[in-house]
């Protein structure tokens, strides 16, 4: 099997000691998709940044069999797309534009093609209207579209997104979601990290639950399944998964358990053998 990401006994431990990360282990397909769950100070963002060597820890990290190491770094970066938490860290240029070209400009392209892949990643997330736009006069849920255009300008194999949906209005969270979904269908691998357990089911196939070490990782409705375990971080299992395993525990329902809208209108229409 090809892997994305492969990562062995990381651990990292910040400069004044405390341990961030210990014996970190773990693998990604190309192509699949996982949510990165913890409480706060599990080391997720930690995590996300040895990706594309942001941060080096001891222990292996591989980006698609090449070693994070300091003469791979210009060979990883142009094929892992981060979007960090604070958009504000990704949007430095005088105009949103340059900010979006920036990116497959630093990769040598020619003009032409940086114009395409920047006007691509500007139309894909909403934003193309706003490209001579300064980002400081961005909403901040505008910053963020556009730290994600910034990232998908280098049409990354690979893209690493840390709470890519926190503070958006929903119309913006269901663009977001909505664009994943098509990125991951084009075979995009993705990872994020994010406090919102009813966005995983929508974009992950895998969960790897992290309190600096690895506590749990599986397939995502096998992880979010276990109410217990989710507790015991500081988690809750996503709303609808909540619920019928509630139902469930009555003695009321006893089918397959949903974990997204779709899911649980289905359940709910054969548990009441509802018939158009």
């Amino acid at each position: 099997m090809e892997y994305a990401v492969e990562v062995e006994g990381l651990c990292y431990s910040y400069p004044g000691g405390d341990m961030a990360l210990q014996d970190v282990t773990f693998r990604l397909r190309q192509g699949g998709s996982l949510g990165l769950l913890g409480p706060n100070g599990a080391g997720k963002s930690t995590l996300l940044l040895h990706l594309n060597g942001l941060l080096v820890g001891t222990g292996s990290v591989r980006i698609l069999g090449r070693r994070v190491v300091k003469e791979n770094l210009n060979w990883v970066r142009k094929r892992v797309g981060m979007v960090f938490q604070d958009p504000e860290d990704q949007l430095i240029m005088p105009s949103l534009w340059e900010d979006v070209a920036f990116g497959p400009r630093n990769l040598g392209l020619d003009e032409h093609e940086v114009e395409k892949d920047a006007l691509w990643a500007l139309q894909a997330t909403g934003m193309a209207d706003l490209a001579q736009r300064s980002p400081r006069s961005l909403s901040f849920g505008q910053k963020k579209r556009a730290a994600l255009a910034t990232a998908l300008s280098m049409r990354p194999k690979i893209l690493v997104l840390d709470e890519p949906t926190s503070n958006l209005d929903p119309r913006s969270k269901r663009d977001v979601v909505a664009l994943m979904k098509s990125l991951k269908e084009s075979g995009t691998t993705i990872i994020l990290s994010t406090h919102d357990v009813n966005l995983v089911p929508l974009l992950a196939d895998e969960v790897l639950l992290l309190n600096r070490v690895v506590v749990a990782m599986g397939g995502a409705q096998e992880i979010l399944s276990e109410r217990k375990l989710l507790e015991e971080q500081g988690l809750e299992m996503p709303l609808y998964a909540g619920l019928f395993e509630e139902l469930r525990s009555e003695g009321r329902y006893s089918g397959p358990m949903p974990f997204t809208c779709e899911q649980a209108k289905s359940a709910i229409l054969r548990a009441s053998n509802w018939k158009k």
